[in-house]
C-alpha cells in the first residue's frame, strides 16, 4: 500500500515532468532564437523576461488547472512546482530567480483551486436533475 504522498505523487509525475520540461527546455530555444538576431543584445534579455514573467506562469497556472480538474486539489503539486523550477534557476537564470519560486507554488495552488472548481462545475452540471 502506498503512503497518501506516493500515491499523489505516481499521480502527478506528468505534471512535474511536463512543468520541468517547459521550465528548462524553452529558455534554449529562446537562446536559439536570439542568436538569429544578431548584434541585438536587448532581444534575449527580453525574451528570457517575458519567459520568467508570462510564460512559466501562465504554464504553471495552465498544467495545475488541468491537475487540479483530474485529481482534484493535490497539495503535493504545490511543493513539486517550485522543485521543478529550481533547476531551471541555476542552469538558465541566476540566483535572483529563487524569489519567484514561491510565486510559482501560490501560482499552482490557484491552478489547483481553479481546476478544482471546474471539476465540480462540470460534474454537478453533468449529473441528472
Amino acid at each position: 500500500m502506498l503512503s497518501p504522498f506516493r500515491a499523489q505523487l505516481s499521480t502527478l509525475w506528468t505534471s512535474v515532468v511536463l512543468l520541468a520540461v517547459a521550465y528548462l527546455a524553452l529558455p534554449p530555444v529562446h537562446r536559439a532564437i536570439a542568436a538569429k538576431s544578431e548584434g541585438d543584445e536587448g532581444f534575449l534579455t527580453s525574451i528570457l523576461a517575458t519567459h520568467l514573467l508570462v510564460i512559466s506562469p501562465a504554464l504553471t497556472l495552465v498544467v495545475s488547472a488541468a491537475a487540479g480538474y483530474r485529481y482534484g486539489f493535490v497539495w503535493a503539486l504545490i511543493p513539486l512546482t517550485a522543485l521543478a523550477w529550481l533547476p531551471a534557476v541555476f542552469f538558465t537564470y541566476n540566483s535572483s530567480a529563487l524569489a519567484y519560486t514561491p510565486l510559482f507554488a501560490v501560482i499552482a495552488a490557484l491552478g489547483l483551486l481553479v481546476g478544482r472548481g471546474l471539476r465540480r462545475v462540470f460534474r454537478r452540471s453533468s449529473q441528472p436533475r
